[in-house]
């Protein structure tokens, strides 16, 4: 007996109490025939009734089963819905019975028992019973439950009742189940297939699954496909899933469908779209599909020799498909396709390197030993790509054959046939991708010129103005500003601009020599760059602002920056600069002339300066220049007075002491000097206030230095003791 698989599905309905021939299983001699069936009662005392049974078989108990099947005349096996089978055997006599009874009790426990006189046999039609009912699917339940009801209820073993209920609802739920799943998704199949990847292992790369929605008359069907590819070698290992929507229509002598798809690239989420056509006649069917992109360009992580940056979406094509069976046996089945994706750069299946509209041609063999398995072998050349073969398992599961076994039997023959309608749409589901470069034009462009500030540091990648960077593999600055750049190769290198340079040459050249992921080499355009100076010209200073002749006055032009050895220009204007000196050095000139141009340097604080001294009384007016720039230049006035000459005389009680051939007393302690200025012409300057005097002394038998007396800066000066043994003199100033 062929055994149905269950689906644990449970379904429960309520029940109630009904009339039924049922006999409730004793144990063996337990038998009593009053109360086995209400119809006893009605028979004829004089006649031996003859005994029918009626009960369910799931499988088990076969050898007491086969007992029971010999020992009667008559037997009857009816397959249900729910997998079990019905037996009704018989007529036994009394006797057989009492043997008979203990066997079914073994087999199960829910049987019914009926009597019969003569030749007339029971009525034991339970499918027309069940055909009374208002839903023909809850007949059988109901049916189970009455069954177990009746039996308990006239044993009064109410609590059996109970424990029963619940296992045999199960049981009836999932028969239906099963029966309901049959009718609505018989035509569904379900197909999971293994390939033979590059490192010569089998490996699951694909489920596909289809699920009719509505049929006619088994000529015409809707149905929906869905399903996914897993890739490990090919399309850089990219997954894709799709659903479809497909119609199919039979008549006597052609066959031919429609549908439409939808493909996702579950790596890189591009979406794709198809539109297929199908046409069958005899052992033919001819498919062709038309493919075309839903999502828009996005960037490729994908490398290729000899490109740049590219962007990819999913490519547009076209394929024409031929199977055939073969008609000796049609387990064997030929497919050939050919086919085209159109693209400036289209991906091949194996990474090679992509190719311009190229063509795909492939033949394979499927030989299904079983219906439910199949074997393939296949043959594809690319343009642009290595020839590749293939080999692949698949395993298609029919839930018709899951409930009716009969149905997977049959093999492919002449189109049209009804199986046909559930065959799998044929069409690449694998989604190829289009490239293009993400930019036309790679290129470096620098600014024609730049002004930079001498001593700064300057990032060279600020000017640049760079598409497709990211082809860019190598860069090699040239140019007379390179030697100061940190790092010549680098993409974004720094330049360190060098002090700014008094002979003119402060402009720089800088260019780039790049090369391409491509190979290509490329340069970008030849840049100026001006360095800067930082230093201005900050002040210029005279100490002292003025003198008289013969004195030195200090010209001081300072910078904003402490910076040592930077070359200043003074123009000096004089009446006559033959009574100039400059560092005490004379002026040397070939010619009159009033303006000198001199130069100095300046020192470590910046400031460059000139020792100016005239030997007689004039004005000159002295003017900085840095850097030749006229425009922030300083200038200034500085004067030398002419001197006058004044006579000091030191007089001591009224007269001059010291005096030259005169005869002087020695001076005592606590006497005072005085002292007194003459003019040249001998006159006595009455009016001291704008004279400052000094007192000096020396050793009497010395002719050393004189030394300043600290203090002593009167025009008296009061001898004490510790001025025993010197000579002294006193100086004056205005």
């Amino acid at each position: 007996m062929t055994l149905q698989r269950i689906v644990g599905i449970s379904l429960v309905f309520p029940c109630f109490y009904l009339i039924s021939n049922t006999a409730c299983a004793k144990k063996l001699g337990e038998l009593d025939h009053s109360n086995v069936n209400t119809q006893t009662e009605k028979q004829s005392k004089n006649t031996q009734p003859d005994i029918y049974v009626k009960f369910f078989f799931y499988g088990d108990e076969e050898e007491k089963l086969q007992v029971l099947l010999n020992m009667g005349t008559y037997c009857r096996e009816e397959i249900q819905p729910s997998g079990a089978t019905q037996i009704q055997c018989g007529p036994y006599s009394a006797e057989q019975w009492q043997t008979i009874e203990p066997l079914i009790y073994n087999i199960t426990n829910e049987y019914r028992v009926y009597h019969s006189t003569g030749n007339n046999l029971p009525s034991l039609d339970l499918i027309a019973e069940q055909q009374k009912s208002t839903h023909p699917y809850l007949n059988t339940l109901t049916a189970e439950l009455v069954a177990i009801s009746q039996q308990q209820y006239q044993n009064g073993n109410l609590k059996t009742y109970q424990e029963q209920l619940p296992s045999r609802a199960v049981a009836s739920g999932v028969s239906l189940s099963e029966q309901w799943l049959s009718q609505a998704w018989g035509d569904a199949k379900l197909d999971i297939g293994l390939s033979l990847n590059a490192g010569h292992q089998w490996a699951f790369d694909h489920v596909e699954a289809l699920l009719p929605f509505w049929q006619q008359d088994d000529q015409s069907l809707w149905f929906v496909q869905a399903g996914a590819l897993f890739n490990r070698d090919n399309f850089h290992g990219r997954d894709f899933a799709h659903i479809g929507l497909g119609y199919r229509q039979l008549d006597d002598e052609q066959y031919f469908g429609i549908n439409s798809f939808i493909d996702y690239d579950l790596s890189r989420q591009h979406r794709r779209m198809s539109v297929g056509a199908e046409y069958g006649i005899n052992y033919f069917t001819f498919t062709s599909n038309v493919y075309f992109p839903i999502s828009d360009w996005k960037d490729s992580p994908d490398l290729y020799e000899g490109m740049n940056s590219l962007v990819e979406r999913a490519a547009k094509g076209w394929d024409l498909s031929l199977d055939t069976y073969l008609p000796i046996d049609n387990r064997v089945k030929f497919n050939l396709t050919a086919g085209q994706y159109l693209g400036r750069y289209v991906e091949h299946m194996d990474g090679s390197l992509p190719s311009e509209d190229p063509y795909h041609f492939s033949v394979n063999a499927e030989f299904n030993p079983a219906p439910e398995w199949g074997l393939t072998l296949g043959y594809q050349r690319e343009q642009g790509a290595k020839d590749q073969y293939f080999a692949g398992v698949n395993y298609t599961l029919s839930l018709s054959g899951l409930y009716q076994g009969e149905h997977r039997q049959s093999q492919q023959s002449l189109i049209p046939k009804k199986e046909r309608l559930t065959e799998f749409v044929q069409r690449d589901h694998n989604m190829v991708l289009e490239y293009k470069q993400k930019y036309a034009d790679i290129s470096i462009h620098l600014p024609e010129s730049a002004l930079v500030e001498e001593n700064s540091q300057q990032m060279v990648a600020n000017w640049m103005e760079v598409k497709g960077g990211a082809d860019i593999v190598s860069y090699q600055w040239q140019g007379e500003a390179a030697q100061y750049l940190n790092d010549t190769q680098s993409a974004k290198p720094i330049f360190q601009v060098p002090a700014y340079r008094y002979d003119g040459l402060n402009q720089l050249s800088l260019q780039v020599v790049y090369q391409l992921r491509s190979g290509e080499v490329k340069q970008s355009n030849v840049m100026k760059i001006k360095v800067t100076d930082s230093k201005v010209l900050e002040s210029l200073e005279f100490v002292p602002s003025s003198a008289l002749a013969g004195e030195n006055i200090t010209a001081k032009a300072k910078l904003n920056k402490a910076v040592k050895d930077v070359p200043m220009a003074f123009a000096i204007t004089a009446e006559d600069l033959q009574d100039l000196t400059v560092n005490g050095e004379p002026i040397e000139l070939n010619q009159q002339k009033n303006t000198l141009q001199l130069e100095a340097k300046t020192d470590e604080q910046g400031i460059a300066q000139l020792v100016l001294n005239s030997s007689k009384g004039q004005k000159i007016t002295v003017n900085a220049i840095y850097d030749h720039n006229q425009e922030e230049s300083k200038s200034g006035e500085i004067e030398w007075t002419q001197k006058t000459h004044y006579q000091v005389k030191i007089f001591h009680a009224g007269q001059e002491a010291g005096k030259e051939g005169s005869d002087s007393e020695s001076l005592m302690t606590l006497q005072t000097l005085s002292a007194f200025v003459f003019e040249e012409e001998g006159a006595v300057i009455t009016d001291l206030s704008k004279f400052k005097f000094q007192w000096w002394r020396r050793a009497h038998d010395s002719n050393g230095e004189f030394e300043k007396i600290t203090g002593a800066t009167q025009q008296r000066y009061r001898l004490k003791g510790q001025d025993q043994g010197y000579q002294f003199k006193v100086s004056t100033t205005n």
